[in-house]
């Protein structure tokens, strides 16, 4: 299926948000993530399914000022 990461398309076959982060090498730990707009707790990534052409925004946290 195709994913919309961060703006960029990415063919998975993961069918979880969590297994598709870690795929992408994403530190789920220490990330924010959202699918078309809403917000996904951390504790939801595992039973958050993925359906073809979804939008996920992943953001980390800056330091600095």
């Amino acid at each position: 299926m195709n994913i919309v990461l961060n703006g960029q398309s990415i063919n998975t076959a993961c069918s979880n948000l969590k297994d598709f982060l870690l795929e992408q090498s994403i530190d789920i730990t220490c990330v924010a993530s959202a699918i078309d707009g809403d917000f996904v707790p951390r504790r939801c990534y595992e039973e958050t399914q993925l359906e073809d052409n979804m939008k996920i925004e992943v953001v980390a946290p800056m330091q600095g000022g």
